[in-house]
């Protein structure tokens, strides 16, 4: 801490205004290009980022079997720190750019500051680098808490896609045959039946328990097969999901982010509404088997008939369908969605699904209560909300959110103090030159009017900068977060996320700040006396 005051001690007096009076010679990370370098490093962070997420999306493997690369953790602060620099370099220019723009028509109040901004010889810079620094990776931080919460959440809604999804447990005439051969024989000691067994067939639940639930709104019928078979011209395409659907209802519950699709979800629901023999299928599937819109093509499963329909659009992405699923591209599950009418007319009967809507007001609580009241046995049930209640008390994600929140206060604070840290000591080290001023008859006001400029040049420029860059940020780097998950895990897409209300934090913080900026200014400048800031002495 003393190494400073050593080589300063050496100096006197005269051989320090000396140094002062000469032309300051450039900073060192101006010579050895800093600036640049850093900008040359967030650059191909982003591009070993783009290129890892290539190889995951190509293989299918998961993203701890792929080594990261250290300086990729790295990148957003070298943006930040880079482009603050950059700014810096071109700073002085923009403000000789603005004097001489005006220089015909500036009053003193403007003239005296852009005078002092343009000659302070880089005193201000140290100012404008923390300040952009601090806002912008404030700003990072809650964007990157934003986009990490509402990112979970989506994907929790898009795996499930209703407020409710459950299957009840549907009996079967295979399991009553087999219990009654085996008592048979065992009456008459002899060996089973072994007769060939009857087809399979499924015993449909009472679906108006359902129906009327108590806390329901919409209730409908989705059947999902995973074993699927699709016939075409060209062959035959395996690992087919079949969802069988009824549009008007499932546009009604379904959850379903807006920007996943070219065009919203209820015109491929239209759609299917106006043909009932209408075939959604994946895009996966066109691209890898040539696939058209108008293609006739024919599904089937298990030891069910074909159901003959006609492509009407393709889809990248429906409600619970992962398209990332498979281990390899080949391997991709791909999706024909149908009309649940159809293929009930179509083929024989199959265990559906139960996707269930909300009333305002209801809770999963009473709903569940309505089920046991009912005695309805199920084979599985899921509710959204508790699966966001589980994921929002996540030890890990808490733990990190906490610390993206602190950071995001820690630097707000941080701009604070420092920005009145510099002005005081700033109006502190001009004294005389507010005496001079005073005595030379300008006014208090315009005293204050000058240092409003100044601020403005100085703090503004960096508070504006702070936040473009704080969101450019954002925009740039929050993605890298996708790298600790694989392909599979990143449906739906990742999507940055930025509430207005984080900006609304910034701005009032930058009020604040700005206000006691002024009022301490104010006070300072006020008791300034003119005899004693005009008296003789080393300045």
């Amino acid at each position: 801490m003393l190494a400073p005051v050593v080589s300063v001690s050496r100096k006197t007096i005269v051989s320090h205004k000396q140094e002062r009076a000469r032309a300051k010679k450039a900073a060192l990370w101006k010579k050895l290009c800093i600036d640049i370098v850093l900008l040359a490093v967030a650059g191909y962070g982003i591009y070993r980022f783009r290129q890892q997420q290539k190889i995951l999306a190509e293989t299918g493997i998961s993203a701890n079997e792929l080594q990261i690369d250290p300086l990729l953790f790295l990148t957003s602060t070298a943006f930040v720190l880079g482009a603050g620099l950059f700014f810096i370099r071109l700073y002085p220019y923009l403000v000789r750019m603005i004097y001489w723009l005006g220089r015909k028509v500036w009053t003193p109040v403007p003239y005296i500051s852009l005078i002092q901004v343009g000659r302070s010889r880089g005193q201000e810079q140290f100012l404008m680098l923390f300040m952009i620094l601090a806002i912008s990776i404030g700003l990072f931080n809650a964007n990157t808490a934003r986009t990490i919460n509402k990112n979970m959440e989506d994907r929790i809604r898009y795996s499930i896609g209703a407020d409710i999804r459950l299957q009840a447990s549907w009996k079967t005439n295979q399991v009553a045959t087999q219990a009654q051969g085996q008592q048979a024989a065992a009456m008459m000691g002899g060996s089973t039946d072994t007769r060939p067994q009857e087809p399979l067939r499924y015993f449909e639940p009472n679906f108006n328990d359902y129906l009327t639930l108590s806390g329901a709104e919409t209730v409908t019928k989705v059947l999902n097969v995973d074993d699927g078979t699709i016939q075409t011209t060209r062959g035959w395409i395996n690992n087919i999901r079949v969802m069988g659907i009824t549009p008007h209802e499932f546009a009604k519950i379904a959850w379903f982010r807006p920007d996943l699709l070219p065009y919203h979800l209820h015109e491929y629901l239209n759609l299917m509404s106006e043909a009932p023999t209408a075939f959604l299928v994946s895009s996966n599937l066109k691209d890898r088997y040539k696939l058209e819109v108008g293609d006739t093509i024919y599904v089937t499963w298990g030891n069910q008939s074909y159901l003959e329909g006609t492509i009407y659009a393709f889809v990248d992405y429906w409600p619970t369908f992962n398209p990332k699923e498979g281990k390899v591209l080949k391997d991709e599950p791909g999706l024909v969605v149908a009309n649940f009418s159809y293929i009930q007319n179509k083929m024989a009967l199959q265990p559906y699904e139960v996707w269930v809507k909300k009333a305002d007001g209801a809770t999963d609580k009473q709903i569940n209560d309505d089920i046991i009241k009912k005695d309805l046995d199920l084979r599985y049930i899921y509710y959204t909300d508790q699966e966001l209640v589980k994921m929002k008390n996540d030890a890990l994600l808490q733990g990190m959110n906490g610390m993206l929140t602190l950071g995001f206060i820690a630097s707000m604070l941080i701009s604070l103090l420092g920005f009145l840290i510099y002005w005081i000591i700033s109006i502190q080290n001009r004294t005389l030159m507010f005496g001079i001023l005073r005595a030379m008859g300008m006014s208090l006001a315009k005293v204050i009017g000058m240092l409003a400029c100044e601020q403005v040049l100085v703090s503004g420029a960096a508070i504006i900068l702070g936040i473009i860059v704080g969101g450019i940020t954002g925009d740039f780097f929050i993605p890298l977060l996708q790298i600790v998950y694989s392909a599979a895990d990143q449906v739906p897409p990742f999507r940055i996320t930025a509430y207005g209300e984080d900006y609304i934090k910034i701005y009032a913080v930058i009020g604040i700040m700005i206000t006691m900026g002024f009022m301490t200014l104010w006070r300072i400048i006020s008791k300034i006396k003119i005899d004693q800031a005009l008296k003789l002495g080393e300045d």
